[in-house]
């Protein structure tokens, strides 16, 4: 289940929602790759062998067009091997994303105030 996480900014019209964390699509490793761009479905092909995922969306900044996004992730732990974390590109095709823990305080990506993040809800 996922948590739907609301930016409000009291300093402008800035007001987003975020579907964070894992729904039941991300179970199914077909499924999750469905929902990454061609390019980095190939990295994730790249892990040959057996291996357990982790898949959720993640809250991000993208550092080309500096807008908060929900952005998936999927963490790889190959059964012979060191994890790896690979996320899917932002809305403006930049692979160049942070994950920004939920809990954190964030600035406004249009004019700069901390803005708070509050749960508005859950899905599935």
């Amino acid at each position: 289940m996922g948590v739907v996480m609301r930016a409000n900014c009291e300093g402008c019209d800035y007001n987003k929602s975020f579907y964070l964390g894992a729904g039941l699509t991300f179970r199914d490793l077909t499924s999750v790759k469905a929902i990454f761009a061609d390019t980095v479905t190939k990295e994730i092909d790249s892990y040959i062998g057996q291996f357990d995922f982790d898949a959720e969306y993640v809250l991000a900044l993208c550092e080309k067009c500096n807008k908060l996004a929900q952005v998936a992730k999927i963490t790889i732990k190959p059964h012979d091997g060191d994890s790896a974390v690979v996320y899917n590109l932002c809305e403006c095709g930049s692979r160049s994303v942070r994950e920004i823990p939920a809990h954190n305080k964030i600035d406004c990506p249009k004019c700069g105030i901390p803005v708070g993040l509050e749960q508005s809800g859950k899905w599935s």
